[in-house]
């Protein structure tokens, strides 16, 4: 049985900021670009889940990076074969 399509907008979901420098959420800082990131094992761990119920397509703002950056993920959490740029 085919999986329903889930666009998926990633650029805010797995790359998190907005916190408490002080009380960051689980997850390990990346340079992208020279900008730091902070990824959320525990997005990318709600993203995976989401795989078990829908095909999903990685929407991003981030263009040709977007593979780079979603590769430095799967130390944690695999992601979709579909990355969309």
């Amino acid at each position: 049985m085919n999986r329903p399509l889930l666009l998926l907008d990633v650029d805010g979901v797995l790359s998190v900021f907005g916190f408490d420098p002080a009380a960051a959420p689980p997850g390990h800082f990346v340079s992208v670009d020279g900008i730091p990131h902070l990824l959320s094992t525990d997005a990318a761990r709600h993203v995976l889940a989401l795989t078990r119920d829908y095909e999903l397509v990685w929407c991003t703002g981030w263009e040709e990076r977007a593979v780079e950056w979603s590769a430095k993920t799967t130390a944690d959490c695999p992601v979709p074969q579909n990355v969309n740029m």
